[in-house]
This record gives C-alpha cells, sequence and structure tokens, in this order.
C-alpha cells in the first residue's frame, strides 16, 4: 500500500465497524460486507474509503507504526525531545544522595588518616 493511502485512513477497524486487533477472517468478511452494502457503481466515495481500509487492515507495516506512535502521526522531532529532557531537574532518590555525603566523608577519613 503506498503512503498517500494509508496516510488517508486514521482508524481502518473503525472504517469497517470493527475492533481494533480483529483476525484477517473478521475483517475480510466484514470488507465483502460492506462491498456489498456500497458497490462502486452506486456509492464509489463510500467504496473507495472501505478499500483503502481494508488495505491499511492487512498491511503490516502500517498496523505496527499505528502501534509505535500511538496518536501521533509522525514521531516528534529528536531536538525537541533532547530540549525537553535538558530541561527537567534530574532525579535522585534520597537514599543515592544521602549515599554521595557518605562517600565524601569516608574520602576525608582516609585523606586525613
Amino acid at each position: 500500500m503506498n503512503d498517500s493511502t494509508a496516510s488517508s485512513v486514521t482508524d481502518p477497524f473503525a472504517v469497517l465497524g470493527l475492533k481494533a486487533g480483529c483476525d484477517e477472517s473478521e475483517v475480510r468478511a466484514r470488507y465483502l460486507e460492506l462491498v456489498r452494502e456500497h458497490p462502486p457503481e452506486k456509492d464509489a466515495e463510500m467504496f473507495g474509503k472501505i478499500q483503502a481500509a481494508y488495505q491499511a487492515a492487512r498491511d503490516p507495516l502500517f498496523l505496527a507504526k499505528q502501534l509505535i506512535w500511538f496518536d501521533e502521526q509522525e514521531p516528534r522531532p529528536w531536538k525537541q525531545i533532547l530540549d525537553e529532557q535538558a530541561a527537567q531537574t534530574p532525579r535522585l532518590p534520597t537514599a543515592n544522595l544521602l549515599s554521595l555525603g557518605n562517600l565524601s566523608a569516608k574520602a576525608k577519613e582516609d585523606q586525613d588518616g
């Protein structure tokens, strides 16, 4: 399936009236049912939507992309993610912070000792 067809279908299962994650036989049965209801001769626009949804629902790459990107259609730029991470103050657990003080005291004892 080409990218223009895939991008025009946001949720193929919703177009087909199915729950996400249906198996291929359910998708095919529903597709055939909808094609009988909306043949290309009578309702070309709806037929096109149904056909694009069917192709997307069967395309493993399209489905994997939907799982990975969740609600976002495009991944966020790395610079934006890195800037957000740099702006956050690092958090250390209290036990780790206290252990740093203990290490400093021990290092000072070793120097003095």
